[in-house]
């Protein structure tokens, strides 16, 4: 009986759902490049997003709006977005993120403030690890396994 349960539990969509329903844990792996935009530090902001709205928002996004309007949006938006803030340096190693979410997580956002043009963001599922790939002028993020 409890086998068949975890079974079913375990199933992909099912185990979202579930981890949707209780919260959980994001994994987040991270790898910096020596060259890190331009030799600088990167700040970079984890989001997790409780609201489809809200991340359909965010989603569109370019990173240096998201930081210059970060703490109005905190301030706004409190029970509907979760953030984790980290400033990274060229060559840092990081070791393992395990950032925890609350119920009901529809979605994340990541975003890096790079020096380059772009839109620095990736959305991303905070039920499925990730590595994030921090490069010379942008990042990509990838599903961990």
């Amino acid at each position: 009986m409890f086998s068949l349960l975890f079974v079913l539990l375990s199933a992909c969509g099912t185990a979202r759902a579930v981890k949707s329903l209780f919260g959980g844990i994001f994994p987040v792996e991270v790898r910096i490049a020596e060259g890190l935009n331009e030799r600088s530090p990167v700040a970079v902001d984890v989001v997790v997003v409780y609201k489809k709205g809200m991340l359909a928002k965010l989603s569109e996004m370019k990173a240096r709006d998201w930081f210059g309007k970060r703490e109005q949006m905190l301030r706004d938006q409190k029970d509907v977005i979760d953030v984790w803030p980290f400033e990274w340096v060229p060559g840092q190693p990081v070791e393992s993120l395990a950032l925890p979410y609350r119920v009901g997580a529809a979605g994340g956002v990541i975003f890096a403030d790079y020096f380059s043009a772009g839109a620095h963001r990736a959305v991303v599922d905070p039920h499925q690890p990730v590595l994030l790939l921090l490069e010379e002028e942008g990042f990509t993020v990838e599903p961990l396994r």
